[in-house]
């Protein structure tokens, strides 16, 4: 009799123990909703792109991001249209329906009291919780690769192509959420014609690599350049270069400490046990080895790229490190815990949650929130005396807070221009003068640190933009510290 039944009066299985703590999850986090804040730049890009979806359906022929969450999200809101919440929801859904899949891929590796601890843990990651109740790809994208992962661990055991390649499919789909799948799914298939077989290594990989042709196609029609998608990550060590040891010293404890942040420091410490264990005796345990191996190579991979700029500190990112490295504790808890299994999973699920409220490392906190409490006010403002004509030009004023005062404001995107650090004077006239067109009244976010400054100066109730002859009537809603939020005219 397994370790729930010695210590419950309930005879549920392991999977019905699992069905309710989904469940619970689920309505834990649809609870926490109000208490979310969209406080992620790329979040608030990709909403208003999946708005975009939503109200006017085209296919997305080639950008920078892969298309499916903006196909995703655009249904969802094509249901019900609530740009804040409804994107939130599917991802909240999918974030307690992954634990399904993972659920019985870890049941195959160990047995169904480990994989339920392992669900309960991996769920509470503070990073893994944070992501489901962001409007970002990580979470479909991670469903889909445990979804691939767990059908091809069945094909495998059970010797059926027909699996296989299913498993490789949901792989692809994950790849129309986000790249790192476009190379998991080579490197799965070289663990898997060394533990298997070729045959069944080509199975898997021919169906995973559907999705990546098919966008870098797309975007060598249409853009003339196959890797279109992926020139920022060429660009971004142009501008994302280390300059000083300083910037260097960050860059390599970076990737180390939000695995812990992953983990727990508790886990994290048994983590580093059973990779020495492991890497002791790993003529006994090929499979740990792969894993091992696997991870290794993901490491370094993202190592080099944190190192060159192109891959930028993001405690999100590590998700997938995380996934990885997962296993090696259903192998602490399958060969050394065995009385004591609920509480060590507990003590590592509370040490990884908790402490998570309290780094100084942002975008480890499981429950997104502003750290720049003025943008709410800001927003808010905007929103209570906002109407459907109204206008809007955001100064850049940090990742954060810009981009939470424009998605707040309740405006549609096309009521809003927010000046881009990057963009040259001549785009920032260009766009303003045709906001103004379209949205002669409204209201601008302007900062003495920003880019409106160099374009445009204050004098008494009037605003003058250099070189294009603009001149608005102005009103002051909010002055403090550099940061001016103005209401203004066009006449």
């Amino acid at each position: 009799m397994n370790e729930i039944k010695r210590t419950t009066n309930f005879s549920f299985s392991e999977f019905q123990w699992l069905v309710f703590y989904a469940l619970v999850l689920m309505a834990v986090k649809l609870l926490l909703l109000p208490f979310v804040q969209a406080n992620n730049s790329d979040g608030v890009c990709r909403v208003f792109a999946s708005v975009s979806v939503a109200e006017n359906f085209s296919i997305i022929k080639t950008g920078n991001w892969p298309p499916l969450f903006f196909y995703l999200m655009g249904a969802a809101l094509k249901l019900y249209h609530n740009a804040l919440y409804t994107p939130l929801v599917v991802n909240i859904l999918l974030s307690s329906f992954m634990l399904f899949p993972l659920y019985f891929l870890l049941k195959r590796m160990f047995n169904a009291y480990t994989a339920l601890l392992l669900c309960i843990i991996f769920s509470l990651s503070p990073i893994v919780f944070r992501l489901s109740l962001l409007a970002m790809a990580e979470t479909p994208s991670l469903f889909f690769i445990i979804m691939g992962a767990s059908v091809t661990a069945k094909g495998l055991l059970e010797k059926h192509k027909g699996y296989i390649m299913l498993g490789g499919l949901f792989v692809s789909l994950a790849g129309g959420f986000r790249y790192e799948s476009w190379f998991i799914a080579p490197m799965a298939a070289i663990v898997i014609a060394s533990r298997f077989s070729k045959r069944e290594a080509v199975f898997f990989l021919l169906p995973s690599m559907i999705f990546p042709i098919y966008w870098l196609m797309s975007n060598f029609i249409y853009s003339g350049n196959m890797f279109a998608s992926f020139t920022w990550a060429a660009d971004a060590p142009k501008t994302n270069r280390i300059d000083s040891f300083d910037a260097f010293l960050r860059r390599t404890w970076w990737l180390p400490l939000s695995v812990v942040f992953a983990f727990g420091p508790v886990a994290f410490w048994f983590f580093i046990r059973e990779i020495i264990r492991l890497w002791k005796n790993k003529s006994k345990h090929k499979t740990a080895f792969s894993f091992l191996m696997l991870f290794g190579v993901v490491y370094f991979i993202y190592a080099i790229n944190c190192y060159r700029g192109s891959l930028l500190m993001q405690h999100r990112f590590t998700v997938i490190l995380y996934l990885l490295s997962f296993p090696f504790l259903g192998f602490y808890f399958n060969d050394r815990v065995k009385k004591n299994a609920f509480i060590m999973a507990l003590v590592f699920s509370v040490f990884a949650y908790v402490p998570a409220f309290f780094y100084s490392s942002r975008g480890a906190e499981p429950i997104p929130r502003l750290r720049n409490k003025e943008a709410a006010v800001l927003a808010d403002i905007i929103a209570q005396n906002k109407t459907p004509e109204s206008g809007l030009i955001v100064d850049f004023y940090d990742w954060e807070s810009t981009y939470y005062v424009a998605f707040m404001s309740g405006l549609p995107k096309s009521n809003i221009v927010i000046i881009d650090q990057s963009s040259s004077d001549d785009v920032i006239k260009t766009e303003i003068k045709n906001l103004l067109d379209r949205h002669p009244k409204g209201f601008m976010l302007y900062y003495d640190k920003g880019k409106l400054p160099n374009e445009a100066y204050i004098s008494g109730d009037t605003l003058r933009f250099n070189n294009i002859h603009i001149t608005l009537i102005i009103k002051s809603l909010y002055d403090k510290e550099g940061v001016g939020l103005y209401g203004y005219r066009w006449e």
